[in-house]
C-alpha cells in the first residue's frame, strides 16, 4: 500500500514537473521570439534613423556645395564687372585727358 503511495506520488512528481518543464520551455521561447522582434524592431529603426540622418548630411553639403559654387560664380562675375568698370573709367580718362591735351595745346597755340 504504502508503495503504491510512493509510486503514485512519484507519478505525479513527474507529472507536475514535466508540464512545468514544457510551460517553461513555451516560456523561455515565447520571450526569445519576443526579444528577436524587438531587436529586429530595433535595428531597423536605427537603420532608418541613419539612413535619414545620411540624407539629411548629403543634402546639407550638397547644399553647402552649391551655396559655395555660387559664390565663386558671383564673385567672378563681379571682378568681371569691376574690370569692365575700371576699363570704362580707363577710356573715359584717356578720352577727357586727350581731350584736355588738344584744348590746351590748342590755347597755347591760338595765345602764342
Amino acid at each position: 500500500m504504502w508503495n503504491d503511495t510512493f509510486m503514485d506520488l512519484n507519478m505525479r512528481l513527474d507529472d507536475t514537473l514535466m508540464d512545468l518543464n514544457m510551460m517553461l520551455d513555451d516560456t523561455l521561447m515565447d520571450s526569445n521570439t519576443m526579444l528577436d522582434d524587438t531587436f529586429m524592431d530595433l535595428n531597423m529603426m536605427l537603420d532608418d534613423t541613419f539612413m535619414d540622418s545620411n540624407i539629411m548630411l548629403d543634402n546639407t553639403f550638397m547644399y553647402s556645395n552649391m551655396m559655395i559654387d555660387a559664390t565663386c560664380v558671383g564673385s567672378d562675375t563681379m571682378w568681371d564687372i569691376f574690370m569692365d568698370s575700371n576699363t570704362m573709367w580707363d577710356d573715359t580718362f584717356i578720352d577727357s585727358n586727350t581731350m584736355l591735351n588738344d584744348t590746351f595745346h590748342g590755347f597755347k597755340y591760338d595765345a602764342g
